[in-house]
């Protein structure tokens, strides 16, 4: 281990909420990084483990990804929720903005059918 300083990755906006953003939340939130959590509709658990983290704040809007560096589509695995979840986000997030998809069993290029990629 060194003792540098982590790399700064600026506002990171987790879309799509529920179980699946837990550990992203600790691991970026542990380390200093602004996370913004969208969910239309969070459950409670995810309310109370967003309220006990630093530089964590909930969102139902997906303006508030509009300063991210990083958006993260974190949707159940069903195509057509993390294709609505990555749509809204390319339409949100800055056009340098890197978009990224937790999909293990649907490959990025068919979740990414439709999405505007000139942002």
């Amino acid at each position: 281990m060194t003792d540098e300083k982590p790399t700064d990755l600026g506002k990171v906006v987790i879309a799509g909420g529920g179980a699946h953003c837990v550990n992203l939340l600790e691991a970026l939130c542990g380390r200093g990084t602004p996370v913004v959590v969208v969910d239309q509709d969070p459950d409670a658990a995810l309310r109370r483990i967003v309220d006990q983290l630093p530089f964590c704040t909930l969102s139902a809007d997906y303006g508030a990804a509009s300063e991210a560096g990083i958006a993260i589509e974190v949707a159940p695995e069903e195509i057509y929720r993390k294709q609505e979840v990555l749509a809204q986000l390319a339409s949100s997030v800055p056009s340098d903005a890197a978009l990224i998809s937790t999909a293990s069993r649907v490959p990025f290029s068919q979740i990414a059918e439709g999405v505007d990629a000139t942002r």
